[in-house]
């Protein structure tokens, strides 16, 4: 590989990549003659001084700026300064090959994690030279999540096998304590001070990413860390939770220094844009992982973060940014329970509004919102249950053509149907049932966002199972429905076609509804029609295997 191109190079650094996710703690019999391999590219020059021994070597560089790199990087370039002198830096070929590099010892030591253990502190500090110092922020990019892999092969190492549940702190092993607090402060440090000083969006993103990955592998450990940097780089001090929310909050107000002064060209407008959202959909990211790991423990946290994450959803806004905070808040009001409902008298409003948008991932977001704070606060929002329904009924009476429209195929009828179920599992005194399910029957099967069938079926089934009057007045089509989710080229998940399979079957043992399923199965071919009523019949037997991984 060493004679080879960059470009040939990359490939095979991307097959030794994905055959070592394929085989797990079996390609660690590899690591020997493979990391010799990839600390020499990561460690390989990206710049190249003219007049030195090596500017015989630069046929394939280009003065002063680099073969197809980001215009970031180009900023990162203008930093070196020398009168006497020109830097040559390398091909958008050479770069591709570093990522790849950085990108397979991170899944390395992640997947093999016993047998990576002696090179764990050589590839942090590999990676922190040539990855986190590289003049490309695309190599910063991968070197962020590369170091939050390695901090996930530390965990481990340490006995943390499992994400940590929301307020847990787990407690390593005694004798890998040390090497997982130090490494992971490190990269948490690093992170942090690239999103206080980076001028690249995507840089900070990454790092946003990275560490949102340390604090899901380590949970509250991560966050109780001391931030106290010993160069004084920074005047931090404390846990890292205290850097880290302060950091957020800079950023989400939009203070930080990627975030300031940053103007787009003529011609950059839509390139701009993307960029733009690098920041936002990381954030929202972060903040999710947080909630998970704090549970309610989030809120003065987030008290702070959410009135400057409400001016997202301004119609000034862009339609990314207002999905992004809608589908932030959904998410986070999932993981705080109750509790959440301090946050619901400024939300609804917005999601009103939001509904109505003109783009589809806005619309998708907002059901998803809806959803959400109705489970998390339980029987609190009851009262407005009616209006909310009223809101939310359009989404799913569209005609074909309206359906096909927008941006996301689907997805905002999906998490609408999502929402009422999650109303009906909250209060089902409060949805009117009789009115509601044939709107959702008749809004199905899923289009786009078919996570959501878990959520949907399941509440189908049990209100089959409870007996409920409306549900029972239209078992035929609720059983159909869950036929569909069984024919031949289905997109359900295993899960819910799982949940199908085994309902069905439960339905055609149960003395109250077998009766019900067998008429409903004659009637099949003429109103199902002859795949539902197929699948409806070997579900039923008993003789439709549970999809694999379901069954595991």
């Amino acid at each position: 590989m060493k004679e080879e191109s960059d470009v040939l190079a990359e490939y095979v650094l991307v097959f030794f990549t994905n055959a070592c996710k394929t085989m797990g703690e079996e390609f660690g019999s590899y690591l020997p003659d493979i990391m010799p391999t990839l600390q020499e590219r990561i460690e390989a020059e990206e710049i190249i001084k003219f007049g030195s021994e090596d500017d015989e070597d630069v046929d394939g560089a280009v003065a002063g700026g680099g073969g197809g790199q980001d215009e970031e990087d180009d900023d990162e370039f203008e930093d070196i300064d020398d009168e006497s002198d020109v830097y040559f830096a390398p091909e958008e070929g050479f770069v591709q090959a570093k990522k790849a590099a950085i990108c397979c010892v991170g899944v390395m030591a992640e997947s093999c994690a016993p047998q990576f253990l002696p090179y764990l502190q050589p590839a942090i500090a590999l990676i922190l030279e040539n990855g986190i110092k590289s003049i490309h922020e695309s190599i910063q990019g991968e070197a962020c999540e590369a170091l939050s892999m390695l901090v996930k092969s530390a965990a481990k190492n340490a006995g943390i096998h499992k994400n940590p549940k929301a307020g847990v702190l787990v407690e390593p092993l005694p004798q890998y304590a040390e090497l997982l607090n130090t490494l992971a402060r490190t990269v948490l440090i690093v992170c942090l001070s690239i999103i206080t000083k980076s001028k690249s969006k995507s840089t900070v993103a990454s790092a946003l990413n990275a560490i949102g990955m340390v604090i899901t592998s380590i949970g509250i450990l991560a966050l109780n860390l001391d931030a106290t940097n010993d160069d004084d780089t920074n005047n931090w001090s404390g846990p890292v939770a205290n850097v880290l929310m302060a950091t957020m909050l800079e950023l989400i107000q939009e203070k930080c220094p990627c975030q300031i002064g940053v103007e787009a060209k003529e011609d950059e407008d839509d390139e701009e844009e993307d960029h733009d959202q690098y920041i936002p959909d990381a954030l929202s990211e972060l903040m999710g992982d947080l909630s998970r790991v704090l549970g309610p423990a989030f809120i003065p946290y987030f008290d702070q973060f959410f009135p400057a994450l409400m001016r997202y959803t301004k119609p000034s806004r862009s339609h990314s940014d207002r999905a992004m905070a809608l589908g932030c808040i959904g998410d986070v009001s999932k993981e705080l329970g109750p509790q959440a409902i301090k946050y619901a008298e400024a939300v609804l409003p917005v999601l009103q509004v939001s509904l109505q948008d003109p783009m589809e991932s806005v619309r998708r977001n907002s059901a998803f919102c809806v959803g959400m704070l109705c489970q998390a606060t339980e029987k609190q929002l009851a009262p407005h249950f009616p209006h909310i329904l009223h809101c939310l009924a359009p989404l799913c009476q569209r005609t074909a053509e309206e359906q096909n429209g927008g941006d996301s195929g689907g997805a905002d009828i999906d998490n609408t149907l999502s929402a009422v179920a999650r109303m009906i599992r909250s209060a089902p005194e409060a949805v009117p049932l009789q009115q509601v399910l044939p709107v959702i029957l008749d809004a199905l099967p899923l289009r786009a966002d078919h996570e959501e069938g878990e959520n949907i079926y399941d509440c189908l089934i049990d209100l089959l199972k409870s007996k409920d009057e409306a549900t029972m007045s239209l078992f035929a089509r609720v059983a159909g429905a869950l036929g569909t989710v069984l024919v031949e080229g289905s997109k359900s998940n295993d899960a819910t076609k799982a949940m199908a399979i085994t309902a069905i079957h439960d339905l055609a043992m149960s003395p109250d509804h077998k009766d019900l399923l067998s008429a409903a199965v004659g009637a099949g071919p003429s109103t199902w029609g002859p795949e539902v009523t197929q699948a409806v019949t070997t579900a039923a037997s008993g003789n439709m295997p549970l999809p694999t991984s379901s069954a595991e």
